[in-house]
């Protein structure tokens, strides 16, 4: 497995299909990478989605990933999107992690991807872990 830190994993309202002005705010900087998919499970919490790493083989969540040009620019800014910088209280609803994300049956790489870090028992699943179906 190639580690890319250079990758961003986005599966909900940072994908292209969605038309979401923060994803046009990224375009200088990402290059369309391929299509990936992460091992966990994708829950509705309100207008938009979170994951939630899962160990069963059967929960994914399908997404886009990007090649960054300029990571550090693109993560802070992510990053006050996503609400899991420093600037807002702990415990923050999401966590930036690295992590494998499948691109083939057999192609792993590393990218980064922002998980859902609050409570989920009351949040509806979204089985098919395709926030756009």
């Amino acid at each position: 497995m190639k580690a890319y830190s250079s990758l961003l994993f986005v599966y909900g309202s940072l994908i292209n299909l969605t038309n979401n002005s923060h994803h046009a705010e990224l375009k200088p900087y990402c290059r369309y990478f391929g299509e990936g998919i992460l091992q966990a499970r994708l829950y509705r919490v309100q207008n938009y989605p979170g994951a939630v790493l899962s160990e069963c083989d059967n929960d994914q969540v399908y997404g886009e990933l990007y090649e960054i040009s300029d990571i550090k620019r693109v993560l802070v800014y992510l990053d006050g999107y996503e609400e899991c910088s420093n600037a807002f209280p702990e415990p923050r609803e999401y966590l930036r992690r690295l992590l494998p994300i499948n691109v083939g049956q057999s192609i792993t790489v590393m990218a980064w991807t922002y998980l859902y870090n609050y409570d989920i028992s009351n949040l509806e699943r979204i089985a098919s872990g395709r926030w756009c179906d």
